[in-house]
């Protein structure tokens, strides 16, 4: 891997947070092209976030090991020091992002919810047809943390295929970073009808619209649930939080 580029890693954080112009995007993929150093250090980009956004910093370090497995013993001493520079600069670059990203918003969080609600990246499969610039749009006000617009547009697509879980979810989860808790409440609703792998996601989110609505009560039994689910992240906020609560 090349040596750390500050302006070749900015340039690559400005292409997957979608903050390039037309010509600026045709600009970075004929370089993509033409340089392997470029497309290597996106690669380690897209392997840092993903991991820090779906397991958490504790990840991170065995993603990075996986990634640069060498051949052979010699290959080992010959690249590894680099690799490991370049790696922990473009580290400290997405940690940065995630830990200093701004949060003051007109409808950032507030209260006992704002500990325990992690909005995540969104990543979905992208659709065919006329909606999917609304979904595409609605991704990036996501990843960008502008939650009122990606709720907007979130909502316009959902008008077209209200059937898309992803998209609902997400959506819910707009509203929710928005402080619209009725809205995602509503949003949310849909799944009691339905069969859902997103069960006990949708009951947490659930319970902190009820909780931000000040309606802790309805929270309640949904929390209680949570402490018999199968998933452990949830299964430990959800105890976390009813004993803060109750």
């Amino acid at each position: 891997m090349a040596n750390y580029d500050k302006d070749t890693n900015e340039r690559i954080g400005d292409f997957l947070d979608g903050n390039l112009d037309s010509a600026g995007q045709k600009s970075f993929q004929e370089d993509l092209r033409k340089n392997k150093a470029i497309q290597s250090t996106l690669d380690l980009h897209k392997a840092v976030e993903e991991t820090l956004s779906d397991k958490g910093e504790a990840a991170l370090e065995a993603t990075l090991r996986s990634m640069r497995k060498p051949t052979t013993q010699v290959k080992v001493r010959r690249i590894q020091p680099k690799w490991l520079a370049a790696a922990a600069a473009v580290a400290v670059l997405v940690v940065a992002f995630f830990l200093f990203r701004p949060t003051d918003t007109p409808t950032a969080l507030t209260g006992p919810i704002a500990a325990y609600f992690e909005p995540g990246q969104m990543e979905i499969t992208q659709m065919g047809g006329n909606a999917e610039a609304l979904l595409t749009e609605g991704q990036q006000a996501y990843n960008q943390a502008d939650f009122p617009l990606a709720l907007q547009k979130l909502q316009a697509y959902l008008a077209v295929d209200p059937e898309h879980e992803n998209a609902r979810l997400f959506a819910a989860k707009s509203a929710i970073a928005s402080a619209s808790f009725d809205q995602a409440l509503n949003l949310l609703f849909y799944f009691d009808s339905i069969s859902s792998l997103h069960t006990e996601e949708v009951t947490w989110l659930k319970a902190l619209a009820y909780i931000g609505s000040n309606q802790p009560e309805k929270a309640k039994p949904l929390l209680s649930a949570l402490q018999n689910g199968t998933d452990a992240k949830l299964k430990a906020q959800a105890e976390e939080l009813y004993q803060e609560l109750y």
